[in-house]
């Protein structure tokens, strides 16, 4: 049997039934989603995707130098996934940290859509992030492709 709701919580909006389980909805603890920095989070999101994408697939390109690459690569993402954002908030790390990293892709990838979404840059700074996306996508799909190319001219293939 479902728990019944009291009337002021269903014209407020803030519970939801999901089954058994009752959810509060996430502007009940103060987000506000404006619909221009939602529809820009969208493509923020994808390009940071790619951007993630580009960042792995250049460090993969190692296993044409390295016999063991699976620990190594292990080890690298979750560097990443750290100075990216996605363990805790970059800004914890203080701001000469977060000032360096805004050089870096890394941030592009997890923290400054997290952003985007939550309000916390203006429209101005969304769009100079995509920008900085952008050129980073851009950026990092070439140097893989050159890796690719000086790795595949070392390539030797062993066995029978």
């Amino acid at each position: 049997m479902q728990p019944r709701l009291n009337i002021e919580e269903i014209k407020d909006g803030t519970i939801v039934n999901l089954g058994p389980f009752r959810v509060t909805l996430g502007f009940t603890i103060g987000l506000s989603f404006e619909p221009v920095k939602v529809l820009l989070f969208i493509p923020v999101l994808i390009s940071g995707v790619i951007l993630n994408f580009f960042i792995f697939l250049t460090i993969s390109f190692s296993a044409f130098w390295l016999t063991e690459v699976g620990n190594f690569f292990h080890a690298i993402g979750v560097a990443i996934m750290v100075i990216s954002g996605g363990v805790f908030p970059i800004e914890v790390m203080g701001s000469t940290f977060v000032a360096m990293m805004k050089w870096l892709p890394f941030i592009y990838t997890t923290n400054f859509p997290i952003r985007v979404i939550s309000g916390a840059v203006s429209l101005n700074e969304i769009l100079m992030g995509i920008t900085v996306q952008m050129l980073w996508i851009a950026l990092l799909a070439v140097v893989s492709h050159i890796v690719w190319k000086i790795g595949i001219g070392k390539y030797v293939a062993v066995g029978g």
